[in-house]
């Protein structure tokens, strides 16, 4: 075992938070990739680049589809204008469950 000081001890940080604050983790929107998945086939752009590595999965280098989800590099696609562009950074930047305080 090997000391390691606070702000070095990243894994002692969330086992030290209140447990309202762990309870916001397990907050999960369900439907989440289902409105990833139509805001993609919304938007007409990313609409023909789904439609082109869906009819051929190497049509076009690093694009792929998942569970109906096109994804670039392994990460998933968010369309420009998308609402759930600022949704997913209020998620993961903004509340408790990311870390930061109010």
């Amino acid at each position: 075992i090997e000391y390691k000081k606070g702000p070095e001890n990243t894994a002692a940080d969330s086992l030290s938070r209140l447990t309202e604050q762990l309870m916001t983790l397990s907050v999960v929107e369900t439907d989440i990739w289902e409105r990833l998945a139509q805001e993609q086939q919304d938007d007409q752009s990313l609409r023909l680049i789904r439609t082109s590595v869906m009819q051929n999965s190497g049509s076009i280098p690093l694009y792929s589809i998942r569970g109906n989800v096109l994804y670039r590099k392994n990460r998933a696609v968010i369309p420009p204008n998308s609402g759930l562009r600022q949704e997913l950074l209020h998620h993961f930047h903004d509340t408790l469950a990311a870390g930061h305080e109010e």
